[in-house]
C-alpha cells in the first residue's frame, strides 16, 4: 500500500539555514504513516520544480495514479492557497484513482486562511473526499506551549495513520484495483 506524501511549499529558498514548516510537519505525518506499515513516497515541489511542468508531468501524474493514499501539505496565505498549491491539487483531482483518501495540511500565515485553503481544497477535489482528520495550523511559529505542540504532533501524526489505515481497508488506487473495476470507477465518477 503506497501513501504519496506531496510538500507544496516552495520556502526556504535554496540556501537559506531555516526550514519549512510544511515540510517539517509532513515529516510527522510520514511517520504516522509509516507505523501504519505504509510504504511512503514523498515528493517535495521545492526540490523539483519543474515537477509540475509539462515535461516532468507523466512521471507525476504516474506517482498519482499509482498512490493508494495521498497526503498534501498545502502553504495557504491571505485567504487562499498558494499558486504551487492549487498546481498540486488540480493534480491530484484529475490523476488519482476515485475515491482514492487525501488527508490534508493547511498551513496558514493565520487561522482563516488555513481555513479557507482547506474549503478551496475541498471544492476543488471532486470525486476526492478530504479526510475529516485533516489538519489546519495557523501561523506554525505562533505555537506558544509545549501543551500546542504537543497536540500538533498527535494530530499530524494521526493524519498519516488514519490516511495510511483508511487507503489499506478501502483498497482503492489503480495499483490495486483490478483493470474491470478501474473502468467501473472511471464511469461512475
Amino acid at each position: 500500500m503506497k501513501v504519496v506524501l506531496v510538500c507544496a511549499s516552495l520556502k526556504p529558498s535554496p540556501g537559506e539555514w531555516w526550514s519549512s514548516a510544511a515540510r517539517e510537519y509532513l515529516s510527522l505525518v510520514q511517520k504516522g504513516a509509516l507505523c501504519a506499515q505504509a510504504e511512503c513516497v514523498a515528493v517535495d515541489v521545492r526540490e523539483t520544480p519543474d515537477l509540475l511542468e509539462a515535461s516532468s508531468a507523466p512521471l507525476w501524474n504516474q506517482t498519482l495514479h499509482d498512490a493508494n493514499g495521498i497526503v498534501v501539505s498545502l502553504p495557504c496565505y491571505w485567504g487562499s492557497l498558494s499558486a504551487p498549491s492549487l498546481r498540486v491539487i488540480e493534480a491530484v483531482s484529475r490523476h488519482a484513482a476515485p475515491l482514492v483518501p487525501v488527508g490534508g495540511l493547511f498551513l496558514g500565515m493565520d487561522l482563516g486562511s488555513a481555513q479557507s485553503g482547506r474549503r478551496q481544497t475541498e471544492r476543488a477535489l471532486g470525486a476526492h473526499r478530504l479526510l475529516p482528520v485533516s489538519v489546519e495550523v495557523s501561523n506554525p511559529r505562533d505555537l506558544v506551549t509545549p501543551g500546542d505542540a504537543a497536540a500538533l504532533r498527535r494530530s499530524l501524526l494521526v493524519l498519516g495513520m488514519s490516511t495510511a489505515v483508511l487507503a489499506r481497508t478501502l483498497g482503492l488506487g489503480r495499483a490495486g484495483i483490478p483493470p474491470q473495476h478501474e473502468v467501473k470507477a472511471r464511469s461512475q465518477g
